[in-house]
């Protein structure tokens, strides 16, 4: 239950209590009975007995004295004192009126029936009642609200404090510290939370560290390997060259092409690590398309595809992305395709749309979604160099270029 509710859940109860004592305690009593004044105005009834109901009498009424009625023995009214005053002998007894027999000498010959529905004393009583029953609730509830208050501002504010704190620090804001609001009942245990946090931060921060420094090393090794590499593929292309034997020509070619598969696993590597340090810049210009189309003769170096001409226009294109992004398009075809490539191209809606296609079998249905995943290879690639990275790299170009 919330402070609010646990409070007006209080002055609630406190309100019904103070309805139901002023609901009950009616301001009626029973008047004192001051017999010898009692005795006093009988004797005076007594002597009055002749007049009694005559047009203009008025029955005695002495100070102090409750309203009442005087009634023959048949029981029917003979004087008043006015409406209040009990009609009836049965209305007197119901009400506990005090009841005074009136005698001639041995004969009842009437009675007064005095109301003792007037008792100021009692009235006066209930209402003190009233009011003092109202005072201790509105004291009691002053009270209760102060105590809640202070219990909300010392025990169940930090804690709200704390969930909200909590949820900053699942979505990964570790910046924000927690905020104390002044001294609470938890302090230490608010203080190690926010400890935690900068903990956490300080965690996320090595981490963050440690990764770069990864992909530096990586990065740094991998163009560190494209040298020794180049020189071990240029010592072998000159020892073919001067060589006359068939044999060692042949294993002179052999430690080329693993050069070249060396020097290509070593560019993944290094474009992957130098796109993760986002030093991989793509600066989009507008370029014409023969510049374009001369990157596309460029990176089909086995002549393969039928050399189709891009319509002249300005594009658009980062021409070094572009290079890499069709080379690796092209160079999939060669170690998956093995078959002619076809290339089209076409100006649509302001685009111009190049599409390169070989006669390959193609890729499995399931796995054209995934091909431009990071590290993705398909099964066709099981036993072939490569990392799963040159369409990766070639769709993050195209995306970066607007392509």
């Amino acid at each position: 239950m919330t402070t609010r509710r646990l409070a007006a859940a209080a002055l609630a109860c406190l309100a019904a209590l103070v309805a139901l004592t002023w609901g009950v305690v009616s301001p009626t009593g029973s008047d004192p009975v001051d017999l010898p004044m009692l005795n006093d105005l009988a004797a005076r009834l007594a002597a009055d007995r002749g007049r009694l109901g005559q047009s203009g009498y008025e029955l005695p009424r002495p100070p102090g004295t409750p309203p009442y009625a005087v009634i023959g023995a048949d029981g029917r009214v003979l004087a008043a004192t006015g409406a209040d005053a009990p009609a009836t002998l049965a209305q007197a007894l119901a009400r506990r009126d005090t009841v005074l027999n009136l005698l001639d000498g041995d004969r009842l010959w009437g009675q007064a029936l005095f109301s003792s529905r007037s008792d100021a004393a009692w009235a006066a009583q209930a209402h003190r009642l009233r009011w003092a029953v109202a005072a201790v609730a509105a004291a009691l509830a002053a009270v209760f609200l102060a105590l809640l208050w202070r219990l909300d501002r010392r025990i169940l504010k930090p804690f709200r404090d704390l969930t909200g704190f909590a949820r900053q620090v699942a979505a990964g804001d570790l910046e924000a510290p927690l905020q104390m609001g002044g001294p609470a009942a938890f302090g230490a245990f608010t203080e190690a939370f926010d400890l935690m946090r900068q903990e956490l931060a300080a965690a996320r921060e090595r981490e963050r560290q440690a990764d770069r420094a990864k992909k530096e090393l990586v990065a740094s090794l991998g163009h560190d390997m494209k040298t020794p590499i180049a020189s071990i593929k240029a010592v072998a292309e000159v020892m073919a060259a001067q060589g006359r034997d068939p044999k060692t020509a042949a294993q002179l070619a052999t430690i080329g092409a693993k050069a070249d598969q060396i020097d290509a696993l070593a560019s993944d590597l290094l474009q992957s690590a130098l796109q993760d340090l986002e030093l991989l810049p793509v600066s989009a210009r507008a370029v014409s398309s023969r510049e374009l189309a001369e990157a596309l003769r460029q990176a089909d170096y086995l002549g393969w595809a039928d050399g189709t001409l891009l319509p002249d226009c300005l594009v658009l294109a980062d021409p070094l992305r572009w290079a890499q992004t069709v080379g690796n398009v092209i160079a999939n075809s060669y170690k998956y395709g093995r078959a002619p490539i076809r290339l089209t191209a076409r100006i649509d809606a302001g685009r111009l749309e190049v599409v390169i296609a070989d006669a390959g079998t193609g890729p499995a249905p399931d796995e054209v979604a995934l091909l431009t995943g990071k590290f993705y290879r398909g099964r066709a690639g099981r036993g072939k160099p490569g990392a799963g990275l040159g369409l990766y790299l070639g769709q993050h170009f195209m995306e970066r270029m607007g392509g």
